[in-house]
């Protein structure tokens, strides 16, 4: 089974050698790997080149900059793999991560998810692992609150559920607005217990740096997600109440930077959220927003710094 690897690049002449360098020492053998340099300046460009003189790696040069989904969809219409994996070019792999995958990945299931760890060398850094049922993707991904962690990067595709789809070009969070279209067509989605993805937190990059463009990018796309999921059956009100309270925090965010409101009508149901297994966190909130309605954003917004 092979395996294609899309690393978009620009201007990480600092990064790019440790993401490369933990792709080619991978344990499996069958993949290769997709450098689109998406017109770098900084010296970025020659050092993919220079990985270019190795069989396994191809060098795409787009012409015009065109930004992360771009130069991502640029590596998928390259791609010949039987699954496809996403790997940013200022992040790292495991060397025993391809061969976690493969192991994985029989002839039912779609998507192969793998350990993260978010925010890697940084103070607070986390391990992600989850767990799915043998159902069907969408059911299992739902039951399993995975649609909290959208990412492209800790996750294989395989190849097919990309017809038709692409990362969507100048929007910031492209995941969100993407991966659950992609779960959404999937029949299994499992978990490999092997491998890790290294998500390295820079600074001045979009997880760093709020702004009115990338957050009312990141809430548009959350909202989008919020109502694909509510029209799904295993997704019930608390779930969907837990949703919609975590989006009313960077909802908060974005009026605190003066965006504006853009929530759509949702009435919570705090009681059911009492008797449920989410955070009392959550439960306070939802009781909140339940009194408050939009103010409570408006409220919220007024507490950050």
């Amino acid at each position: 089974m092979k395996i294609s690897i899309v690393v978009p690049v620009y201007q990480v002449v600092q990064w790019i050698e440790t993401c490369v360098d933990s792709l080619l020492s991978q344990t499996y053998t069958d993949f290769e790997v997709i450098l689109v340099d998406d017109c770098s300046t900084d010296g970025s460009e020659s050092v993919c080149d220079r990985y270019g003189s190795d069989s396994r790696v191809t060098v795409v040069h787009r012409k015009k900059n065109g930004g992360l989904s771009a130069a991502r969809n640029t590596g998928i219409d390259h791609a010949c793999g039987e699954f496809i994996t996403f790997v940013d070019s200022d992040d790292f792999v495991a060397p025993d991560t391809l061969a976690a995958i493969a192991a994985a990945a029989d002839a039912d299931v779609d998507i192969v998810e793998y350990p993260i760890s978010i925010g890697y060398g940084s103070p607070g850094s986390t391990v992600y692992r989850n767990s799915y049922g043998a159902g069907n993707a969408l059911d299992c991904w739902t039951e399993s609150r995975g649609y909290f962690h959208c990412y492209s990067a800790n996750k294989a595709f395989r190849r097919s559920l990309w017809d038709g789809i692409r990362f969507p070009e100048g929007k910031c969070y492209e995941d969100v607005f993407t991966v659950p279209q992609v779960v959404a067509r999937a029949r299994r989605i499992c978990f490999a217990q092997g491998g890790m993805y290294y998500y390295c937190r820079r600074d001045g990059s979009i997880s760093t740096t709020y702004t009115i463009g990338n957050l009312t990018d990141f809430v548009t796309a959350e909202i989008a997600l919020l109502e694909m999921l509510k029209t799904h059956t295993t997704f019930d009100n608390c779930r969907a109440d837990e949703l919609f309270i975590t989006i009313c925090n960077w909802q908060a965010m974005l009026l605190h930077l003066g965006g504006n409101y853009l929530l759509p009508r949702h009435k919570v149901s705090p009681l059911k959220m009492l008797r449920s297994n989410c955070s009392a966190k959550i439960k306070v909130k939802t009781s909140l927003y339940a009194l408050l309605g939009k103010s409570y954003c408006r409220l919220l917004a007024k507490t950050f710094k």
